[in-house]
């Protein structure tokens, strides 16, 4: 799985008089799923990630990833990601033709 993030480049000045302001244009991002994390970087202008699900001891079912990410000035956002894992075989049946007797499978 892959993820990533942009970080928008702003200044942010606080209320001090004269303000100090500085340049805000990086910040963290993480991946986790049930409480455990998967990747953590951080960046100047974005930042990504990239790691490995072993789906084949995974359960069946839907498995939600949640990334967080939050820039140098503590914005955040959220974003949901469900993976879904199927092992389920599958299964294709043709035409069948009548027939008046057995039917020879070879």
């Amino acid at each position: 799985m892959t993820a990533s993030a942009a970080f928008s480049t702003y200044e942010h000045c606080d209320d001090a008089d004269p303000p100090n302001c500085t340049t805000c244009d990086s910040g963290h991002m993480w991946v986790t799923r049930q409480g455990t994390g998967h990747c953590h970087k951080t960046g100047n202008g974005s930042a990504s990630c990239t790691f490995t699900v072993n789906a084949g001891v995974m359960p069946q079912g839907d498995h939600e990833f949640k990334v967080h990410v939050e820039d140098c000035d503590n914005l955040s956002v959220d974003e949901f990601y469900t993976l879904q894992i199927d092992n389920t075989p599958s299964l294709t049946v043709g035409n069948v033709a009548a027939s008046d007797g057995w039917i020879d499978p070879s």
